[in-house]
């Protein structure tokens, strides 16, 4: 619902949004000898759930004269996530597939989070448009899960700070600078303390004790538009996190897991790594090679730094990049052909390095309902091995 005012720019919004959906999946794993050819190990597992999801907004927007504008607002979220996994391992002496209860799950997840915010855009001197804002966010959760019962989840609050400073130039050229502060919130896939023994060399599970990951941004960009339609921006960047979420593996030779001991397994969970720093440069630009033809293209670089906070880990840096193209040819009035590639370099983690990867995409995109909207038939790394 939005009410307008007879002032330019005052209006009132109340919006409500909710999802709701349901989720299947299934696997199925098989582990064998090589010699001589026997099964050691084969599961199934069926899992069914729900994730819903209800928010609540309210925003009014008041002018306040000379190309002055406050904005302010309230929000609450509503999670719910229920998700159940049976699995069935087989017995290789019998070959049948029996219910395990000890690998069987039931999960039950929700979360509230309150917000409001304040946020004003004016000019300065004349020269400069600012736009700041101040957000706080209260988070409380509560988890159940049947294998470990219901864990405590602490609630916190959250300052979440924002800024943009920007000067317009002639031949439509913009210089901003911008500051920004996040959350990031675990979800309950990283919370859940179940042991997932699906592979029994390979364990995973979650960490109930997970804090929310929290960012910092700080970006200066310049940016400008030609006469015939191409655009360029660039950005130096600085990006850093603290809480720093990410995957963690320890090596156990033997491992306990209930009445069941695990022997040569590897136990990975999701951590709190003290604190990441990124530097870089990000390069885009965008041109309309004719009427037909539009290429798009970004390079992005940076060095990575991550303070793992456990002594065998350490401080690790490394440098990062990507890029990528992108390229549409327009056929005729409503078909166009596209094709995208995008390269990933090797990427430093808190233990070892990501290898590097390229993905590329070819598509057919047919426009209807007066290009109001589109079907397409893609195809995505069709000449790797596996597809």
């Amino acid at each position: 619902y939005k009410k307008k005012f007879k002032k330019d720019d005052q209006e009132l919004e109340i919006l409500f949004n909710s999802s709701l959906g349901n989720i299947y999946s299934h696997y199925e794993q098989t582990q064998k000898y090589l010699s001589p050819d026997s099964i050691y190990n084969s599961s199934y597992g069926n899992n069914p759930g729900i994730e819903n999801e209800t928010n609540i907004t309210l925003n009014y927007t008041q002018p306040l004269g000379n190309d002055a504008i406050l904005e302010t607002g309230a929000k609450t979220e509503l999670d719910h996530i229920n998700s159940e996994s049976d699995v069935y391992l087989l017995t290789p002496s019998s070959g049948k597939y029996d219910f395990n209860t000890a690998q069987s799950s039931l999960s039950d997840y929700k979360r509230t989070v309150y917000a409001a915010y304040v946020s004003a855009t004016f000019k300065l001197f004349k020269l400069l448009n600012i736009k700041t804002g101040l957000r706080d966010e209260y988070t409380e959760a509560t988890a159940n899960f049947s294998n470990s019962g219901i864990v405590n989840l602490s609630p916190y609050n959250t300052i979440v700070p924002s800024l943009v400073i920007s000067r317009t130039f002639k031949e439509k050229q913009t210089i901003k600078i911008s500051y920004s502060h996040r959350i990031e919130r675990p979800d309950y896939r990283d919370l859940n303390p179940f042991f997932n023994a699906s592979d029994p060399k390979n364990i995973t599970t979650g960490n109930p004790n997970l804090s929310p990951e929290i960012g910092d941004k700080i970006e200066l960009s310049y940016s400008r538009t030609f006469e015939k339609g191409a655009t360029f921006n660039s950005t130096l960047f600085y990006r850093g996190n603290t809480n720093d979420i990410q995957s963690y593996t320890n090596y156990y030779p033997t491992y306990k897991i209930g009445d069941s001991t695990y022997t040569n397994v590897a136990i990975s969970t999701r951590e709190n790594i003290g604190r990441e720093d990124n530097f870089g440069l990000s390069l885009f630009a965008s041109v309309p090679v004719t009427k037909k033809i539009n290429l798009r293209s970004n390079i992005s670089g940076f060095e990575r730094y991550i303070n793992t906070g456990f002594a065998s880990s350490g401080n690790i840096h490394g440098f990062n990049y990507r890029t990528n193209l992108n390229a549409s040819f327009q056929l005729n009035s409503t078909l166009i052909v596209e094709l995208f590639g995008n390269f990933n370099s090797s990427r430093i983690n808190a233990q070892g390095t990501m290898p590097s990867f390229t993905t590329y995409n070819f598509a057919f995109r047919k426009q209807l309902f007066h290009k109001k909207g589109s079907i397409a038939v893609t195809a995505t790394n069709f000449f790797d091995k596996y597809v």
